[in-house]
């Protein structure tokens, strides 16, 4: 859930800065970034707690 939750915040902070960048909205890059940044981050967290 952790994971989730982070993926979709980076994701939208990567679209605003898109946007204040002028470059437009591309829902592929914001899949990309949430599915990937989301899954190393869920990964990251269960290392973590499956260890304490």
């Amino acid at each position: 859930m952790i994971g989730f939750i982070n993926g979709v915040i980076f994701a939208s902070f990567m679209a605003v800065f898109d946007y204040f960048d002028d470059s437009s909205f591309s829902l592929l890059k914001f899949a990309v970034n949430f599915l990937f940044f989301g899954a190393v981050m869920a990964m990251l967290f269960r290392y973590k707690y499956t260890k304490e």
